[in-house]
Formats: C-alpha cells, sequence, structure tokens
C-alpha cells in the first residue's frame, strides 16, 4: 500500500486484478469493527485506497452509519477519519464525486448539530471548518444556508458552552466570511457602510 502511482488520470480502477476484492474487504472491516476500534493500518488503507476519488462516498456512508451519536468518542473519531478522507481527496487534486451522496451528508451533519451536545457539536463545526472549501459550490450554499438561518445562527453565535461558540466563531469568520464577504463587491459595500 506504499506504492503511489504516478497518474490516476484515466485508471479503471475495476479493470485492476483483485482490486474489487480489496475494497470489499475494506468497507467490511469498517463495517465489522466499532468505531473505537477502527486501526492506525486500517485508516491509513482507506486514505491509500481514495486514490480512487469515488469511495468516499460509500466509506463516509459507512462510518456514518457505523457512529452512535450519543457517543461522543465515536462521533470525534468518526469525524476526523471523514475530514482526513475529504482533505486527502482534496490534495489528490480530485474533485468530490458527482455521485457523492450528499443527502446522506448533510442530513447526518444536521442530526449531529440537532443533538446539541457540546463536545460533538464543537467537534461537527471543526469538521465543517476542515472541509467546507472542499465541498462543491451548490451542496456548500445547501450547508451554509441551514447554518446561517437566523434560530440556528443565533444558537452557536450566543451559544452556552464557550468551546461551541468560539468553533463557531472560527468557522463564521474563516470559512463563511471567505465564500461570502470575500468578493470584491461584498467589500466594497461593506466598506460603504462603515
Amino acid at each position: 500500500m506504499k506504492r503511489t502511482l504516478v497518474s490516476t488520470d484515466g485508471i479503471v480502477w475495476g479493470d485492476i486484478p483483485g482490486y474489487k476484492i480489496l475494497v470489499k474487504i475494506l468497507l467490511n472491516e469498517f463495517k465489522n469493527q466499532d468505531v473505537h476500534y477502527y486501526s492506525d493500518a486500517l485508516r491509513e488503507a482507506s486514505i491509500s485506497f481514495l486514490s480512487n476519488e469515488k469511495l468516499l462516498s460509500p466509506l463516509m456512508t459507512t462510518v456514518f452509519k457505523k457512529t452512535n451519536v450519543h457517543d461522543c468518542a465515536a462521533v470525534i473519531k468518526s469525524l476526523e477519519l471523514i475530514a482526513l478522507w475529504f482533505v486527502r481527496v482534496h490534495k489528490n487534486q480530485c474533485l468530490i464525486p458527482s455521485d457523492f451522496d450528499f443527502n446522506f451528508f448533510l442530513r447526518g451533519i444536521g442530526i449531529l448539530l440537532e443533538l446539541d451536545h457540546g463536545t460533538s457539536t464543537a467537534k461537527v463545526l471543526w469538521f465543517l471548518y476542515q472541509v467546507t472549501h472542499i465541498i462543491p459550490k451548490r451542496e456548500r450554499n445547501l450547508l451554509l444556508v441551514t447554518l446561517l438561518e437566523p434560530k440556528k445562527f443565533y444558537h452557536f453565535f450566543f451559544h452556552w458552552s464557550w468551546t461551541i461558540r468560539m468553533t463557531f466563531f472560527y468557522f463564521y469568520f474563516f470559512q463563511l466570511h471567505l465564500f461570502n464577504i470575500n468578493s470584491k463587491d461584498a467589500q466594497d459595500d461593506l466598506h460603504k457602510s462603515v
């Protein structure tokens, strides 16, 4: 697994002997193990397989389904792993595949945010901070519209938990500002009002 292909453009992954079997074994390992016991070797193997970015959706779906939302440690471990996968796809200079299950992804993020558990909610916001720039524009806008809805925005902006509040502030300033206020027209409007 330490070998790297020089170019993955145009590779028909299914034509590589044994590839489909290895992918099934990898997904079964994620399905059969508890989230707490995902080994470093399993994590590294999954990262190596992401040279084929189409595996991002099945990997994410499998880990989300295995995660108990009431188990804070499992939520943290799952989100860290999924963030690594998103970053790896981005570092490979690939786009999120068009068949990525964003409905499932956004529903999972929504469930975790609605739970409003201090540590889990902060981890979700930190996860979004790490991957928002990687998510395609249409889905990113859906996510941002949800987070900027006044009720949710004020809930996180004035949250009782200092950790959630600060994580939301970082997310708001460094990610939302980047996408919503970083345009030349928006900056001009902002400076005119000051």
